[in-house]
């Protein structure tokens, strides 16, 4: 696509009065090698000025729609810092939506692969509107399930409690059922709740006890259900049982 045909889609983006219009044009103009290493040059400039218009978009467009739709299209890579003072612009501005939602997402994953998501946990912890935390929560599973591996050395034993504990405080806290769900998924490596190498049998019925004790928060009782069979899993393999956690507590389950 031309440069012009590009700030053709900026025009349809300032000035088209249907939002879905709108966001039709703000997808179309986004360009992700601003953010891709070793793309050519002259294509990241093209890619840098585009995305600077979706900048002032995601700082006053009303419609979540559309700022939603810049924010799917941020969430999965690393915004520069001025793109993330847009993306906050636009948490704060927005009512509760999908939209917003994705912009809590997108601002998590731009803290870094490696914060996954944590640099949130204190906003959470601190937010009274319980829909506000679960964007909170929905952004800090989205980076947290972009990243493998326990998050650190150290005392193992110290730093899987503290995670568990950190997890007890946002699964307890969220109100969405498919935010729980999702945060699950980041029990495993992501927010690392469990040893991630051979257990032995005491360390899988530790595992177990955990996803029990995770389970009697659960309201929901289908979703309980299948933390119970998680827990089994565990019990049964070990850390064998990723794979298992990952199938019973996907999405499309």
């Amino acid at each position: 696509t031309s440069t012009e045909d590009r700030r053709a889609f900026l025009d349809l983006l300032r000035a088209a009065p249907m939002r879905e219009t709108r966001a039709a044009a703000a997808n179309a103009l986004f360009m992700s090698e601003q953010f891709r290493g070793g793309s050519d040059e002259k294509m990241k400039t093209v890619a840098k000025e585009m995305n600077g218009y979706l900048n002032e978009v995601l700082r006053t467009d009303a419609s979540p729609e559309v700022v939603g739709q810049i924010a799917r299209n941020l969430s999965a890579w690393s915004p520069p810092p001025e793109t993330m003072d847009a993306l906050k612009a636009a948490a704060d501005r927005l009512p509760p939506s999908p939209g917003r939602r994705a912009v809590w997402e997108a601002i998590a994953r731009g803290a870094g692969v490696m914060d996954r998501g944590m640099s949130l946990f204190p906003q959470f912890q601190a937010a009274t509107d319980q829909d506000l935390k679960n964007d909170l929560a929905a952004g800090i599973a989205h980076a947290a399930n972009s990243v493998t591996g326990s998050g650190g050395g150290g005392d193992a034993g110290k730093r899987i409690e503290d995670a568990r504990t950190r997890f007890r405080i946002l699964f307890g806290g969220t109100s969405d059922a498919t935010v729980r769900k999702s945060l699950l998924r980041t029990a495993l490596f992501g927010l690392g709740c469990f040893e991630v190498r051979v257990m032995d049998e005491e360390q899988k019925e530790d595992a177990a006890r955990f996803l029990r004790e995770i389970a009697t928060l659960e309201p929901d009782a289908k979703q309980r259900e299948k933390i119970e069979q998680v827990a089994e899993a565990f019990e049964l393999k070990g850390i064998g049982a990723h794979s298992d956690l990952q199938r019973i507590m996907s999405p499309k389950e």
